[in-house]
């Protein structure tokens, strides 16, 4: 679901030595199992571990500020932690501002939800089969059995840098974070996570035959990704129409209660950010349109976008090359050459770089640097106005790199202030709740959706309906609206 990379320091880097090897030869008793099992930290520091890497979760994709969404996602998630196995630990519940479709959960009792996954829920037992599976992960310690595997998680990253041009600048996250968030545990993690998740929600009173259907949508979601999926670039989930098949066999084995919550559900999440948040900025018909830094620009055909809070990745089919845009409001007294010259000083750069003025007071200067031991041509943009700095950075293989100046050209070309009529298409969506009546159809509703790929039977996906052209009068259902 992407600035240079920050280096997060681990908390096992400030234990004494000798404590290590403590450590090593520790032996505990699984929650869940019940059997004894190698363990590099304790509980203690298994919170701590969660506490440390916290920030960097928020300030990869921020916290949602919603109070009332907030409050209601910790209320259910709190019900199923007290009903866990280690219901003596602290656990928090954050919902992030990302439009992704993901939940993950790291040591210590920390655990997230999108707000991307919660427009695609639709009652509060689906929302609890997807917390209770993330709490499985917690009771079972899973993150701290995956940690004494650092060597892997450097492997798993490093792979992940290969097949994904940029995302080395991309991610902030530690290993550990990006691990959980993007790659998911092991199938065999998974699906004793499936089982923890189901036993804990039936024991808050939920009907468990909810649970399945947001797999379901996960398996849609993928279909229409070509693949992608929950947790994103590592499909080590197991297969999504066999693990539906399993859950629901556990369903019918443990039904748990009668709890559905629908209208609870839906009223709570009434009127969340649809798609972007705002400081990630809108693609819409080819423009790349990020209100709060006031900047627009072209993406051209071929090319693919990525977006992050104040970042913007463009990659061509076939990857190789990146042009990457990072923003952040101005300090006192930078202008677009203050800014390049820093730069310039901070990567070592020569003393007279060829400098070239680009349209509205950017500045524009060519590098040259390497990777993975190979060198490559850097041409660096600063471009400072309205209190905003947007620094591009475009990068290609040394050889090739004259050759593809001109198409970064063509995009940079394109960066400026937003007009008036981009700032209102750029306007963030929304998830509307109203009562269907006796005549409502999804047609009726599809035809007042912004979204051009929206029609009626996505929308009838959308809501639970399973593709059936009508939802039942007096129901409460999704639109998405401005």
């Amino acid at each position: 679901m992407p600035s240079s990379s920050r280096t997060t320091g681990s908390p096992m880097a400030r234990w004494p030595l000798a404590a290590l090897f403590v450590l090593v030869a520790a032996c505990a008793v699984n929650p869940v199992t019940g059997r004894q099992q190698v363990a590099l930290l304790s509980t203690a520091q298994e919170v701590d571990l969660g506490a440390h890497e916290h920030p960097a979760i928020l300030a990869e994709y921020g916290e949602l500020q919603a109070p009332a969404v907030r409050d209601y996602v910790a209320r259910v998630g709190q019900g199923l932690a007290a009903r866990s196995h280690r219901p003596g630990i602290a656990y928090h519940f954050t919902v992030l501002d990302s439009p992704i479709l993901n939940a993950f959960a790291i040591p210590g009792g920390y655990v997230y939800v999108t707000r991307g996954l919660l427009a695609e829920l639709n009652n509060e037992a689906e929302l609890a089969g997807v917390i209770g599976h993330e709490i499985g992960h917690v009771t079972a310690r899973h993150g701290v059995t995956r940690y004494t595997q650092q060597a892997g998680y450097q492997l798993l990253r490093g792979v992940a840098l290969m097949l994904e041009p940029g995302l080395a600048n991309w991610t902030q996250l530690s290993d550990l974070a990006f691990t959980a968030t993007v790659r998911g545990y092991g199938r065999n993690e998974e699906l004793q996570s499936d089982e923890l998740g189901l036993a804990y929600a039936a024991a808050a009173g939920y009907d468990t035959g909810q649970l399945h259907h947001f797999f379901e949508t996960l398996q849609r979601q993928e279909r229409d990704a070509d693949g992608g999926g929950y947790h994103g670039l590592f499909a080590t989930h197991p297969e999504t129409q066999a693990r539906i098949e399993r859950l629901r066999g556990l369903e019918r084995a443990n039904p748990g209660g009668k709890e559905v919550g629908r209208e609870a559900y839906l009223q709570a999440i009434d009127g969340i950010t649809v798609g972007p948040s705002p400081d990630e900025g809108r693609v819409v018909e080819g423009r790349y349109l990020n209100v709060p830094y006031d900047v627009a620009l072209t993406i051209p055909g071929g090319w693919q976008a990525r977006t992050a809070r104040g970042r913007l990745l463009l990659t061509p089919r076939g990857g190789g090359v990146a042009w990457e845009a990072q923003m952040r409001p101005a300090q006192a007294g930078e202008n677009s050459e203050t800014v390049m010259r820093q730069l310039l000083a901070q990567v070592g750069s020569p003393a007279r770089p060829a400098w070239a003025l680009h349209p509205h007071g950017a500045q524009v200067v060519d590098a040259a640097a390497s990777a993975a031991g190979k060198p490559v041509g850097v041409r660096i943009t600063t471009w400072v106005h309205q209190g905003h700095v947007t620094v591009v950075t475009a990068l290609a293989p040394a050889g090739a790199f004259a050759r593809l100046a001109p198409a970064f050209d063509q995009i940079t070309a394109t960066l400026a202030p937003l007009t008036a009529s981009e700032i209102q298409r750029a306007q963030p969506l929304h998830l509307r709740i109203q009562r269907a009546q006796a005549a409502t159809s999804f047609a009726a509703l599809a035809g007042s959706d912004p979204t051009p790929d929206h029609d009626p039977t996505w929308l009838s996906f959308f809501n639970g309906y399973g593709g059936a052209p009508n939802p039942r009068a007096g129901d409460l259902v999704k639109v998405i609206a401005p």
